[in-house]
């Protein structure tokens, strides 16, 4: 489903100081625009869902959220952060006084495809 600015906009100012905005953070036109380029080379399959969400695509989309809970005044939490961009991210709203907070995928920050030794 595309993102609907207006109605998150609108949603997030009717929140209340004490309330918590947990967002799950994707963009999704960096995803539609990845897709139509997995589209046009023949790329199918559940392979294409790491290729259609590069890092950018998180740390605009946690930038997105950060903002607009400053904007309506509560504390912003990402879930689902698998970029130790996003971490920094949060850390910069943090120290600039910001409610934020980040859930962080720990498998993501590990190479899966490196066996333990045995």
């Amino acid at each position: 489903m595309p993102f609907d600015e207006d109605f998150l906009i609108c949603a997030v100012e009717r929140f209340e100081a004490s309330l918590i905005a947990s967002v799950h953070n994707e963009n999704h036109e960096v995803i539609a625009a990845m897709l139509q380029r997995c589209a046009a080379l023949g790329m199918t399959g559940s392979a294409t869902h790491a290729w259609t969400r590069p890092p950018v695509n998180e740390a605009l989309a946690i930038l997105e959220i950060y903002e607009l809970g400053v904007t309506a005044n509560v504390h912003a939490h990402v879930v689902h952060c698998s970029i130790p961009r996003g971490i920094e991210i949060c850390e910069s709203y943090k120290q600039q006084g910001h409610s934020v907070s980040v859930e962080v995928l720990l498998p993501y920050f590990f190479d899966m495809s490196v066996k333990p030794a045995e």
